[in-house]
C-alpha cells in the first residue's frame, strides 16, 4: 500500500540514481495523478512534466525521494 494517494501535493527531493534525461529540480512541486501496482507514484508536476516515481524499488536499487506536502 502506498503512502500517496491521487490529488496528494508532494515535492521533488531528489532521485535514487541520477538521471541525465530528467529536467526535474529539488523543490519541485506536483500532484499525484495516480499510484500504479507496483507502487510507482505517477506525478503531474507543476511544470508540465510528468514522471514516475520509484518510492520503494527492488532490492539494490535506492529509491525515488517525494515528500508529502499536502493531501
Amino acid at each position: 500500500m502506498s503512502t500517496y494517494a491521487k490529488g496528494d501535493r508532494v515535492r521533488f527531493l531528489g532521485f535514487g540514481e541520477p538521471d541525465p534525461y530528467s529536467r526535474l529540480r529539488v523543490g519541485a512541486e506536483g500532484t499525484v495523478a495516480t499510484v500504479d501496482d507496483l507502487g510507482t507514484v505517477h506525478v503531474d508536476w507543476d511544470d508540465g512534466n510528468r514522471l514516475g516515481m520509484v518510492v520503494a524499488p527492488p532490492p539494490g536499487r535506492p529509491p525515488d525521494r517525494i515528500e508529502l506536502v499536502r493531501s
